[in-house]
């Protein structure tokens, strides 16, 4: 009994011997954190329609129908989550606009993250009732050449996007994308 007792301490002394004297201090590896920006709710065409009936509602007095205008080229931008939209014939609503930059974003990677760094790339393309886009192509380059295919990427990685709204009434939406790297 004394020789087994002997035997399983030298076995203990053995195998465990190395983990006490290997003790180092290890630097921990922490895992990347990446900040995600969320997408604000896009209220549905019912909520719309009911949001509407509740103005029309208000109104006391009927406005005076406005005067036919010639309709002007013009350019509004738009700018969420780091990238602006300009867009060719009116204004049109926010929450395709949105929705536009949301749906490309998925597609988006920017290879200089966490850079100081300043670059700025447009990219025009058209967009089709259907959501289809069409033509894209780098309009202002931003003087990197890698920048500018990822910026590209994104949107023909997208190849379409939401439909437009009827209430829209276009027929195809000319839109000018500006990634900016700050």
């Amino acid at each position: 009994m004394k020789r087994d007792f002997l035997l399983s301490l030298f076995f203990h002394i053995i195998f465990l011997l190395p983990l006490f004297l290997n003790r180092t201090k290890k630097a921990i590896e922490y895992p990347t954190v990446l900040t995600v920006n969320l997408i604000p709710r896009i209220e549905t065409s019912e909520e719309k329609r009911e949001e509407g009936i509740e103005m029309v509602k208000e109104v006391k007095e009927v406005a005076p129908k406005p005067e036919k205008k010639i309709e002007k080229k013009e350019e509004k931008k738009f700018v969420y989550q780091g990238m602006g939209i300009t867009t060719e014939g009116g204004r049109y609503p926010s929450y395709y606009l949105e929705a536009i930059i949301s749906k490309i974003g998925e597609n988006w990677f920017n290879p200089y993250a966490g850079k100081n760094i300043i670059l700025k790339t447009t990219v025009f393309f058209l967009v089709r009732k259907d959501g289809e886009i069409l033509q894209p192509k780098i309009e202002k380059s931003s003087g990197r050449e890698d920048y500018d295919q990822y910026c590209l990427r994104a949107v023909l990685l997208t190849k379409r996007l939401p439909p437009i709204p009827e209430d829209m009434r276009v027929e195809e939406l000319k839109i000018h994308l500006e990634f900016e790297h700050k």
